[in-house]
């Protein structure tokens, strides 16, 4: 894996060893994704914050390999698309 400088402004969430972390239950996993993409939506909306001014949230999963990382990218994909 390689590092990657951010200059990211805002309040990030990481989760290291993700597949150890995450719920095994499918239909869990889902549900944590939405709530995680709406923390991200939420935080992201100038409504409500003072000056109307946000502060960006990420939330990264950190993951060994690239292949499960990109059968968990599709994963939330579902997850977050099934809400809308």
């Amino acid at each position: 894996m390689t590092a990657r400088h951010s200059t990211f402004t805002g309040n990030k969430i990481v989760i290291e060893n993700a597949p150890r972390l995450l719920p095994s239950d499918a239909e869990d996993q889902h549900t944590l994704f939405r709530v995680l993409s709406r923390a991200v939506h939420h935080w992201a909306s100038p409504l409500g914050q003072p000056d109307g001014k946000t502060v960006p949230l990420k939330v990264v999963l950190l993951y060994d390999r690239d292949e499960e990382a990109a059968l968990l990218r599709q994963e939330i994909t579902n997850a977050v698309h099934s809400t809308r």
